[in-house]
């Protein structure tokens, strides 16, 4: 049975009438390596497609459905050859060389589904000018008795070339990029990545309303507000505005962002930030006694206060969009929320609780919409999925929290556990971090696939030494007047636990476990933070510590309880 990523029901309950057979018809005679898609922007021309269905051994076929009695022209062979014309300029989707050089290595289609049986006898003009009767599916088709082989062969009619080439993984996902470029992890063509099934799930789903998206770190929370965020500018008429509290996390989406065609419909800032932009967009009124938190609650008051009086116009932007929105307060939401239409607001908040900063907690010790007037109206989506950490440092973190083993039936499989390099004082401790960095960038790993993660910026400053003696590229928060990151440079990255939510890397490097509990910090609030640092990792995570500490001996007795086997990972 043919898989439909929007989800059955919900095609079926929004389509055309003309439409609903034809989905009965390809879910009930292709097979599950069958996708379907239905009315989604297609190409980089962002031109909707009434049905388009994908396989691994039949590449892609665009259909479209004529209406009885419409003078809708068909447009469906002009859709499909700009898309061919895009793909061929990606050199993993076709030939290098040969006879077929520079041609697409998998099949590909389109065709018409005419509302009416097909012609007898000897009538064979053709229905459409210039449509030839082999590209026309016909009622006939459609009927349910039909037997699915002799569907599935009047559907390969319909495609340019016959020869069948069966894509690869790397490949499908390389044509799913093209197909739906705002589905696109990177962004750029050049390696267009996309969301997996589970994730496209739960896009589908994500209409207009409150949406709060939970997950775990690595559940796929960014790239779904990536997704999301590319979806909406591509066909909404009003801006998409993307939220944050994490200046870098800021940055960093801004840069994934836009690189895209529709980059000019959004605008990613911190929540502070674009409060900033509205106090002198609108000539509003800051005390000018408040300093530090003081001011910024002034700046969010300020803003909340001139929407309630119409001093700031609402319903302004399509969406809104929070990332790491845990943190957020309740009155921030109520802010938003008025940006959109009043009366049904598009609000998407993507949270992880158990990364809430302490400072948070102690703030706010009810529920993210516990005391906003958007609780009634919000839908909860919950991302259950394997998560992007390596399977060391999830257990790692299992043994630090004490959370219970996922019970997984099957071949037990040790799981190799982060290292931890004790050093005999912070200069040395540098000079270790510093090799493993050298070590990685000559193993091929890039520089900008690196984090080095502290507790305080203090911390950072014999790192920091370290690496630039060795000619390694770094930017450091503790640099002297550092301001912000610049993402496009090929640069190492020295930062705090807190400042990296939201981000990620495939070596990350932990340093100054000896400084890891703050002054005010309860052993509940030290965990929290290093777990974030923890599960910014997507390859390969090292711990670093100089001198003695509870919390170095607590690190080095679950790691060590890990790797005896105590904490294993098991493969069905």
């Amino acid at each position: 049975m043919a898989q439909f990523p929007q989800g059955f029901e919900r095609l079926e309950a929004r389509c055309r009438a003309e439409e609903r057979p034809v989905l009965h018809q390809l879910r009930r005679c292709l097979d599950d390596q069958h996708l379907i898609w239905h009315h989604l922007p297609v190409g980089e021309a962002a031109q909707p497609v009434d049905l388009v269905v994908l396989s691994p051994r039949w590449g892609v076929l665009l259909l479209q459905v004529m209406a009885p009695g419409a003078d809708r022209p068909p447009i469906v062979r002009e859709q499909l050859q700009t898309l061919v014309g895009q793909m061929a300029g990606d050199a993993r989707l076709v030939h290098a060389d040969g006879h077929f050089a520079g041609r697409l290595r998998s099949p590909c289609g389109w065709g018409l589904v005419m509302p009416g049986p097909r012609p007898r006898g000897h009538d064979t003009t053709p229905p459409l000018p210039g449509c030839a009767p082999h590209r026309l599916l016909h009622a006939d088709d459609l009927a349910p008795e039909l037997e699915p082989r002799t569907f599935e062969r009047r559907l390969h009619g319909l495609y340019t070339v016959h020869y069948p080439h069966t894509l690869d993984a790397d490949g499908l996902d390389r044509l799913r990029g093209h197909l739906f470029p705002t589905h696109r992890l990177d962004g750029p063509p050049a390696s267009p990545r996309t969301l997996d099934g589970a994730l496209e799930a739960i896009l589908h789903r994500l209409d207009d309303g409150v949406r709060l998206v939970h997950g775990p770190a690595g559940s796929g929370k960014t790239r779904l507000l990536l997704a999301r965020a590319r979806q909406l500018a591509a066909t909404a008429g009003s801006p998409v505005l993307v939220l944050c509290l994490n200046r870098f996390l800021a940055d960093r989406l801004s840069l994934l962002l836009g690189t895209t065609p529709a980059a000019a419909g959004l605008v990613v800032r911190t929540f502070h930030d674009w409060c900033q932009d509205m106090v002198r967009q609108h000539r509003l009124d800051v005390p000018a006694t408040a300093h530090g938190d003081e001011y910024f609650a002034a700046l969010a008051r300020t803003v909340e206060r001139a929407l309630e009086s119409g001093r700031m116009p609402s319903g302004r932007h399509a969406a809104v969009l929070i990332d790491e929105a845990q943190d957020f307060e309740p009155a921030w939401l109520r802010t938003v929320a008025r940006l959109t239409e009043p009366s049904r607001p598009h609000l998407l908040l993507f949270c992880d609780e158990a990364q809430t900063l302490p400072a948070t907690l102690r703030r706010r010790r009810r529920g993210l919409l516990d005391d906003s007037d958007l609780r009634s109206q919000a839908e909860a989506l919950t991302l259950e999925r394997p998560l992007r950490s390596p399977a060391g440092v999830q257990a790692l973190l299992r043994q630090l929290t004490g959370a219970p083993r996922p019970i997984v039936t099957g071949v037990p499989v040790p799981v190799p556990v982060p290292e931890l390099m004790l050093a005999r004082h912070g200069t040395h401790e540098a000079e270790l971090i510093a090799a493993r960095v050298l070590a990685a960038r000559e193993a091929g790993r890039p520089v900008q696939d690196m984090l080095v993660l502290c507790r305080a910026p203090y911390l950072m400053r014999p790192i920091e030494h370290a690496l630039q003696q060795r000619g390694v590229a770094v930017q450091s928060m503790a640099s002297p007047g550092w301001r912000q990151f610049d993402w496009n440079a090929p640069s190492l990255k020295l930062m705090t636990m807190a400042a990296a939510r939201g981000l990620e890397a495939g070596l990350v490097l932990v340093a100054g476990l000896q400084a890891l509990a703050q002054q005010d910090d309860t052993p509940d609030d030290t965990l929290r933070v290093l777990g974030m640092a923890l599960t910014r990792c997507t390859d390969t995570l090292v711990l670093s510590a100089h001198g003695h500490s509870p919390w170095i001996e607590r690190v080095a007795a679950a790691l060590e309880a890990a790797a005896q086997g105590r904490e294993i990972e098991c493969r069905p």
